[in-house]
């Protein structure tokens, strides 16, 4: 076991050190550089500005409930104009009918 040792050390020796130079280029490579960071904060930055725009843009927009009373309203709206159609064709069939008594007697 020694002589295998004794002989192969330099081999052991060059390998570890080629692991150990791996290890610190793949850390160095999958940490970000205080640069990396501070782009990234500026760009969360803005897309947190750009949240807050679309968030105060959404609170003026019409709700679901907005939207139902609406449509409440439309149909109110919608039956009250067929009644006042109705009471007009009634007042038209009304004067109709006066006008030809009228007509009649002369």
């Amino acid at each position: 076991m020694t002589e295998i040792v004794r002989v192969y050390w330099p081999v052991a020796l060059f390998v570890l050190a080629g692991l150990q130079s791996w290890a610190i280029w793949s850390f160095k490579h999958g940490v970000a550089s205080k640069i990396d960071l501070e782009n990234e904060s500026r760009r969360l930055e803005a897309l947190s500005h750009k949240v807050d725009l679309l968030e105060v843009h959404l609170e003026h927009l019409p709700t679901g409930s907005d939207f139902t009373t609406v449509k409440v309203e439309l149909a109110k709206l919608c039956s009250d104009s067929t009644s006042t159609c109705n009471y007009v064709r009634n007042l038209d069939a009304a004067i109709k009918r006066i006008e030809s008594h009228l007509l009649k007697e002369k």
